[in-house]
């Protein structure tokens, strides 16, 4: 059963996978956010007001299942770990 945490940016464990759009390696990328999600969100942080993340959740998931389509390779990759921790800015 494979054990995934998240963490910030900065964590250095050994299980540690960067899934962030910006910094991503080939093993991470499959799983980051569109810079057409990701923009608005960080513009919006930038500019202190509200995000509607339940939206951002939504369209997440379908990248996501869009990505476990046509990066099947990384996925099943990412399920032959014991356990990951994926790491972002957020």
């Amino acid at each position: 059963m494979l054990i995934v945490r998240t963490a910030r940016i900065s964590y250095a464990g050994p299980d540690r996978l960067d899934v962030t759009r910006k910094s991503a390696g080939p093993d991470g990328l499959p799983f980051a956010p569109s810079w057409l999600l990701l923009s608005p969100a960080l513009d919006a942080r930038r500019r202190g007001l509200p995000f509607d993340w339940p939206a951002y959740v939504r369209v997440y998931t379908g990248e996501m299942r869009a990505s476990y389509r046509w990066h099947r390779e990384a996925w099943d990759a990412l399920m032959t770990r014991d356990a990951v921790t994926l790491v972002c800015y957020c």
